[in-house]
């Protein structure tokens, strides 16, 4: 299996980003060279890398897929009562606010509070 050149990226971890060498890759078939692109952000096992090791994409990421499936339950679902719908939003929803969270456990203000963001949704339309 041949090594796809295009799919190759590189991602530095410094604080001087401009810096940075130019990466060539060459193919042993052929003998051409190959230019490796560059990357700022990357995913990686469903959590997404900055290269500033911000997580900031990683939260907004949890966040809208979150925000999309309590929209689903919240308008899908004719059952409104407190179990059914705490039943679907700890099964469906919190584990993609809380996927991996150790390795990316948001410390910004700005991230909790949009993490927070979708639980407040989920319990401003149910008061337990």
């Amino acid at each position: 299996m041949d090594l796809n050149f295009d799919k190759c990226e590189i991602m530095s971890f410094n604080r001087n980003q401009e810096l940075q060498n130019d990466y060539i890759m060459k193919d042993s078939v052929n003998g051409k060279a190959h230019l490796v692109s560059r990357s700022r952000i990357q995913k990686d096992l469903g959590i997404w890398i900055q290269s500033d090791l911000k997580w900031h994409s990683q939260v907004c990421s949890a966040a809208s897929k979150g925000n999309k499936i309590l929209g689903q339950v919240l308008h899908g679902i004719r059952s409104r009562t407190q179990m059914v719908i705490k039943l679907l939003y700890t099964s469906l929803v919190r584990p993609h606010l809380e996927y991996a969270i150790p390795v990316w456990c948001p410390y910004l203000q700005k991230d909790k509070r949009i993490l927070e963001a979708v639980q407040r949704r989920y319990s401003c339309h149910f008061w337990f």
